[in-house]
């Protein structure tokens, strides 16, 4: 009867944390306008340090360990490694080829204006945009194809796993993608592109038992979207 309890609270708390992200984004965006907050208490807190809290202070692992738990340090990661590339240089010229046919659909000056507002201008844009570009598919990864993937999978089948990590993921993606698109039908298609890109990378991390395909092709997709918002600036300017 014990077990079950911990189980069942188990399950839900790692639910709560999935939720507490698009909590925190929404409060550090829409509502605080700073996207330093969100490095701080998204990237660090929740994508690093809990992740290592957990699994190597509490669980008292080691970090070999907490690599392999979280998808890093497997055997066999070539395969993963080639299909990241593959994959995600195709979705990067997917991203381009969309912006190129659909440029005219786009609202820049109001993609700008937010960006703006979120604290990503002037001198320290070219840092915060890096900091993007290095750290997004890399922690966001480790946090949810990684971390989550490893502890839903002790309460769920693996399936049910990635639906799971998919919906929050995408939940979360609420809060910037209508800020920056405004309107529901283009906003509706951006969310069901991220949807569908996070059950190919929780797909992934289960064929491949690691989060290489999934980090390598997350990084093409950060690096599309940035060098899209650069067109973006350098059109509308």
């Amino acid at each position: 009867m014990q077990s079950k309890v911990n189980k069942k609270f188990g399950f839900y708390f790692q639910i709560s944390l999935m939720i507490l992200v698009s909590v925190i984004l929404f409060i550090t965006l829409k509502l605080l306008k700073n996207v330093i907050l969100t490095f701080i208490f998204y990237y660090l807190l929740f994508c690093i340090l809990i992740p290592i809290t957990d699994l190597i202070i509490i669980k008292k692992g080691n970090w070999g360990v907490f690599l392999a738990l979280i998808g890093i340090k497997k055997p066999g990661s070539s395969k993963s490694i080639i299909t990241g590339f593959s994959h995600g240089f195709i979705l990067f010229l997917i991203l381009l080829s969309a912006y190129v046919l659909f440029a005219d659909k786009i609202d820049g000056d109001q993609i700008i204006s937010v960006v703006h507002k979120w604290g990503i201008k002037g001198g320290n844009k070219s840092y915060l945009l890096l900091t993007v570009l290095v750290f997004n598919g890399l922690f966001e990864e480790i946090f949810w194809r990684g971390y989550c993937y490893y502890k839903l999978r002790n309460f769920v089948s693996r399936y049910q796993v990635i639906l799971l990590i998919t919906f929050f993921y995408s939940l979360y993606h609420l809060v910037t993608v209508f800020s920056l698109f405004g309107t529901i039908s283009l906003s509706f298609i951006m969310i069901s592109a991220i949807f569908g890109l996070g059950l190919i990378w929780g797909i992934f991390r289960h064929i491949y038992d690691n989060i290489w395909a999934s980090l390598i092709g997350h990084t093409f997709v950060t690096i599309g979207y940035i060098l899209v918002y650069f067109l973006i600036e350098k059109i509308t300017a």
